[in-house]
């Protein structure tokens, strides 16, 4: 049996950003879903549309705090979650910039930001420590 790789300090620190970003997401999900109707009045949306953002956000927060967990021990399922959310990610805010044309700066940011997780997990030192071929 082969001794597990070293983790790559990048990874330590896309898991621990990845995990508090999951329980933020969970949390402002969790929110979400329960705000009060006077709230979702004053926001000017509708109730289906906080409802929506809710689950959205629910289910991004679980998936990040999932793959946080697995990247810090260098799951080999992990890389593959990692490549997809961040994708699924760089998908929803197309979707969100095409739907709410004045949040284009911040979007824009975390789009860059996904786009160069996805790369940095496709460098063959990051594939080799997830137990991928590089």
């Amino acid at each position: 049996m082969q001794p597990k790789p070293q983790r790559p300090g990048g990874v330590t620190i896309l898991g621990i950003l990845a995990i508090i970003g999951g329980v933020l997401g969970i949390l402002g999900g969790g929110l979400l879903l329960g705000a009060s109707p006077t709230l979702v009045a004053q926001s000017g949306l509708s109730s289906g549309a906080f409802t929506a953002f809710g689950v959205v956000g629910l289910l991004f927060g679980i998936l990040g705090l999932v793959f946080g967990i697995g990247a810090l021990q260098l799951a080999k399922w992990a890389w593959s979650l990692g490549v997809g959310l961040y994708a699924l990610n760089i998908i929803d805010n197309i979707i969100v910039v095409a739907t709410h044309a004045n949040s284009i700066g911040g979007i824009a940011i975390n789009t860059l930001l996904s786009a160069y997780i996805i790369y940095y997990l496709f460098r063959p030192n990051v594939q080799q420590a997830f137990g991928r071929s590089a």
